[in-house]
């Protein structure tokens, strides 16, 4: 007998006004996952909005079945001229793993779908596995800034990770095939 799809229901929604008390918390106890928002500390909650959405170009709030926020991604610091940007993808990632690799495929197509992007860099602490991992999506790793955040009483390595449009293309290829 298979177990029940944990991704069954979820929806993603552009992030809203509504969603700031979520996001704030998220922000909150996740501080070393969210570099973007959270590299030089998090921002007091009277300048959090404008931190929030600085260089930012689309957001996303995944929800769970019954409308509870669980997750949030983004797309920031476009450099359309050399074809390139970056994405977050944050949930907690005790409760809510499941939900990380259906937001990061939302976000990498909407990426590769509106804007002439060749490649997407995403970054996170070697403390655990690339929450992007979780998505199936082959992201190599670029670069590996050693010891560059104190957490949990150690230094931990810094991973700068992309994927590029090809390889996007290349999964969802094979992903179409595997559904056929």
């Amino acid at each position: 007998m298979s177990s029940p799809d944990p991704t069954a229901g979820l929806r993603i929604d552009p992030c809203g006004p509504e969603d700031l008390g979520f996001l704030y918390a998220l922000a909150a106890t996740v501080t070393q996952r969210w570099y973007r928002l959270c590299r030089r500390g998090l921002p007091p909650p009277h300048e959090f909005e404008e931190a929030l959405w600085q260089g930012v170009t689309c957001q996303f709030v995944t929800r769970s079945p019954d409308g509870t926020a669980i997750a949030v991604s983004s797309l920031h610091d476009l450099d359309l001229r050399n074809g390139i940007g970056w994405i977050d993808v944050v949930g907690d990632d005790d409760l809510h793993i499941d939900a990380v690799g259906p937001t990061t495929l939302h976000l990498l197509d909407h990426a590769f779908g509106n804007w002439p992007l060749r490649k997407l860099y995403a970054t996170h602490l070697d403390l655990q596995p690339s929450p992007f991992s979780a998505a199936g999506v082959p992201f190599d790793v670029e670069a590996r800034l050693r010891e560059f955040a104190w957490h949990d009483g150690m230094y931990w390595d810094r991973v700068i990770t992309a994927v590029r449009r090809t390889q996007w293309t290349e999964h969802q290829a094979a992903s179409q095939a595997g559904r056929r």
